[in-house]
C-alpha cells in the first residue's frame, strides 16, 4: 500500500494516528537528509583512498551555498514536523470528545465555562 493510498475508506486509523505516522515518516526523512549532508560536508578521502584528479565534484559542492541550502530546507522540514506534533494532542483530544458517551470535565463550580 503507498501512502497516497493510506487515508483510503478501508484505512481503519484515526486521522490522528495518521497525521502521527506521516509527522514521524517526515522526522525520518529530515534525519536521514541531515545525516547524508553531515557525511558530504565532512567527508574528508582517506589517505589510501584512489582519488581521481578528474573526478567532478558532487553538486552541491559546486555553489557555494548548496549545502547551506540543503540544510536550510531539512530545517524547514523539522520545523513543520516539530508544529504538527505539538498539535497532535489537540486532534487526539478532539476525537475523543467526538466518541458517543464521553462527557467534558470542567472544574468544581463551572457548570458551562465561557
Amino acid at each position: 500500500m503507498t501512502r497516497a493510498t493510506m487515508t483510503n475508506a478501508g484505512d481503519e486509523r484515526s486521522k490522528a494516528e495518521i497525521t502521527e505516522d506521516a509527522l514521524l515518516s517526515a522526522t525520518r526523512t529530515a534525519t536521514a537528509v541531515n545525516d547524508a549532508i553531515h557525511e558530504l560536508a565532512a567527508a574528508v578521502p582517506k589517505a589510501d583512498a584512489p582519488v581521481s584528479e578528474g573526478a567532478p565534484l558532487p553538486m552541491l559542492l559546486r555553489q557555494p551555498d548548496g549545502i547551506a541550502k540543503l540544510m536550510l530546507a531539512s530545517n524547514a522540514g523539522i520545523s513543520v514536523t516539530i508544529d504538527g506534533m505539538r498539535q497532535l494532542p489537540a486532534i487526539r483530544a478532539k476525537e475523543a470528545a467526538e466518541i458517543p458517551g464521553t462527557q467534558t470535565q470542567y472544574p468544581p463550580g463551572d457548570d458551562l465555562p465561557p
